[in-house]
């Protein structure tokens, strides 16, 4: 189950809304590599052939901040549980490569993000749940 989360910066009250997490579809992986691009999709396609085809994998949307513009957004994510536990971080419009924070550790206070605008820390809100 996703959540629907809101994080506001403490100081300018800066606020971004984000869908995190994963759904209900999101454990076929047919359904999960329609979020990747081509190249995304074989990467993660090779790296499951290489075992093949018999390692364990999680999918799941975790906030990402651009390292171009700063922006923070939800990607998708895809773990692959191997010796190399890879994580293979969907792109943005941009085409930057991404910082991953996991909202649990937002959540528990254990990560720390900045807001974008004026670089001060930002508080994590749980809005609801989604599927």
């Amino acid at each position: 189950m996703g959540q629907n989360i809101t994080l506001r910066c403490t100081s300018c009250k800066n606020a971004i809304s984000l869908s995190v997490g994963q759904g209900l579809n999101d454990n076929r992986l047919d359904r999960v590599l329609t979020y990747f691009t081509d190249n995304n999709r074989e990467i993660i396609k090779n790296e499951l052939n290489k075992h093949g085809g018999n390692v364990n994998w999680s999918f799941s949307r975790m906030i990402a901040s651009c390292r171009i513009n700063h922006n923070l957004r939800s990607l998708p994510t895809f773990h692959i549980s191997d010796e190399t536990d890879r994580i293979i971080v969907a792109q943005c419009d941009c085409g930057g490569e991404h910082d991953i924070f996991d909202p649990e550790g937002l959540e528990l206070g254990t990560v720390k993000i900045n807001c974008p605008k004026c670089g001060q820390q930002m508080r994590y809100i749980r809005n609801g749940f989604w599927d």
